[in-house]
């Protein structure tokens, strides 16, 4: 979990777990919104990175976060049986083996201020990583760092196993 200030603060974090990922020789799953793909895409080429072989050779697979979202919610709910088959059909198109994950459902949920959905996703997260070998990134707005939200984000941060501050206040 890590705090960013801004588009270009989140691009510069994604494009960095991205090349640790490639290093160790494992995929990346994106799951994010189409603005930030197409951020990403550029900052990846401006990296030297290619980001349509990525994709061809299955090293980068990329995923709308507002789609993915709707796809697990019922009725404005989380659907825990929907989330984990949906996640794994994802995890499995990818090779097996320790797979790389950004995703920012649960950040699109929290700026809905649907705080309770947001931690029932990150529960679903945690519940299926006892299942697969993934490293998850999700990344926050530093503005959530408010102190009428901060109990709510005490229990985000309970339920990540490393929590990277905000670089600027």
């Amino acid at each position: 979990m890590t705090f960013v200030d801004g588009d270009d603060e989140l691009i510069a974090s994604l494009v960095s777990f991205a090349v640790v990922a490639w290093r160790r020789q494992e995929p990346v799953v994106v799951i994010a919104t189409q603005e930030h793909r197409d951020q990403l895409d550029v900052a990846l080429h401006d990296a030297g990175w290619q980001p349509h072989r990525l994709r061809e050779s299955g090293r980068l697979v990329t995923v709308d976060a507002s789609d993915l979202l709707q796809s697990i919610l019922v009725d404005g709910r989380l659907d825990a049986q929907l989330f984990r088959s949906k996640a794994l059909a994802l995890l499995d198109g990818v090779r097996p083996g320790r797979v790389s994950i950004f995703g920012e459902m649960v950040r699109l949920l929290w700026e809905r201020g649907d705080v309770v959905t947001a931690l029932a996703l990150e529960e679903c997260w945690n519940a299926l990583a006892e299942e697969r070998s993934f490293t998850l990134l999700c990344s926050y707005a530093h503005t959530l760092l408010d102190p009428t939200s901060l109990a709510d984000v005490g229990r985000v941060c309970a339920l990540h196993s490393d929590v990277l501050p905000p670089t600027r206040s």
